[in-house]
């Protein structure tokens, strides 16, 4: 039996139900499903961003391949995303991007070895927390800070044990919660 996997770009003009697909047949060009579904849309991917006011995900859709479990104001409009996810808008990213205000994928891209599960900007650094050993190819254990302009690695290294799931960042003071 095979086993699953994420593909690598998301198709926008094929929607997807929010459940399991258990029969299709085709009949001329009309494509007929069932199963345990209750909502067919359009593929969102791992994150969505919502207006605030009435709740609708704005388009275009990020096109994350995976989860997102972080995300961060980027201070122009756009944000810093973080999680487990392999692409964003059909590029490879490992677990980091930046999605600008108009919904485009940046060029910047430190990326990590496993996932990320929090993020807190503080001026032109990104700070980051969760679960790699790596960040932008340099050792890091499960903290790290990162240039928001270039996406390079700081020296910043707390080398910390455990597993952090809480970051706050006040004047120079980093505040990291966890086990």
């Amino acid at each position: 039996m095979a086993s699953p996997s994420h593909a690598q770009i998301l198709r926008e003009d094929v929607w997807v139900p929010d459940g399991a697909i258990v029969d299709m047949a085709v009949s001329g060009n009309t494509l007929y499903f069932g199963g345990n579904f209750s909502v067919v849309g359009p593929a969102s991917g791992g994150g969505v961003v919502l207006n605030t006011t009435t709740g609708a995900g704005m388009q275009p859709y990020p096109g994350v391949v995976g989860h997102v479990f972080a995300a961060a104001p980027d201070g122009s409009g756009g944000w810093f995303i973080g999680g487990d996810f392999t692409y964003v808008r059909g590029q490879p990213r490992s677990n980091l991007a930046q999605i600008d205000a108009f919904g485009n994928l940046t060029s910047w891209n430190p990326g990590t070895d496993r996932s990320v599960g929090t993020i807190e900007v503080s001026g032109t650094t990104v700070y980051v927390a969760g679960n790699f050993t790596t960040v932008g190819g340099l050792p890091r254990n499960g903290l790290a800070a990162i240039n928001a302009g270039t996406g390079a690695t700081t020296g910043w290294d707390p080398n910390q044990n455990g597993l952090p799931f809480a970051l706050a960042v006040s004047g120079g003071t980093v505040y990291v919660g966890g086990g």
